[in-house]
């Protein structure tokens, strides 16, 4: 996991660098939504209505930017 952590992070900061921000931001706005998944499927948390509002909020964002970037 440390080292597919690593090389993600590190792929990441090069498609940051390197890549249009157009394209690349609107994934952070994701990130969120997947860790809350993973905290669903692996620990069987149950996230609450103020999680459940705000990643809405954060991934509705997400998704109106890469529409409008295009």
């Amino acid at each position: 996991a440390a080292v597919g952590g690593a090389v993600a992070c590190g792929a990441t900061h090069r498609a940051r660098r390197t890549g249009d921000m157009s394209l690349v931001s609107p994934s952070r706005y994701l990130r969120p939504l997947f860790a809350m998944i993973l905290g669903v499927v692996m620990f069987r948390e149950q996230p609450d209505a103020l999680t459940l509002a705000g990643s809405a909020i954060i991934v509705g964002s997400g998704v109106f930017l890469l529409r409008r970037s295009r």
